[in-house]
């Protein structure tokens, strides 16, 4: 990259940051979708869960719209989600 212009550079920077932002919300959702439907688990579980639908945001995202959404098994939640 030290040939590449400084308003490419500028660019693709901007381009990472807004993906990388983008990234963190949709992980952050999974996260607290996984953590709002375990919440009769163990402690250890939710935390175990909430942990993997972060780290696979994107699946669990998917897996979520399908299993609680459209076959409508609802969440064991203190609060509606």
């Amino acid at each position: 990259m030290p040939n590449t212009p400084k308003s490419l550079r500028v660019v693709e920077t901007a381009k990472l940051l807004v993906i990388s932002v983008i990234k963190i919300t949709i992980s952050m959702i999974a996260l607290c979708l996984s953590w709002n439907c375990t919440y009769e688990e163990n402690m250890v579980v939710r935390i175990i869960l909430a942990l993997v639908a972060f780290l696979f945001s994107e699946l669990y995202i998917v897996y979520y719209t399908v299993y609680r959404v459209f076959m409508g098994n609802k969440c064991y939640t203190a609060v509606a989600v």
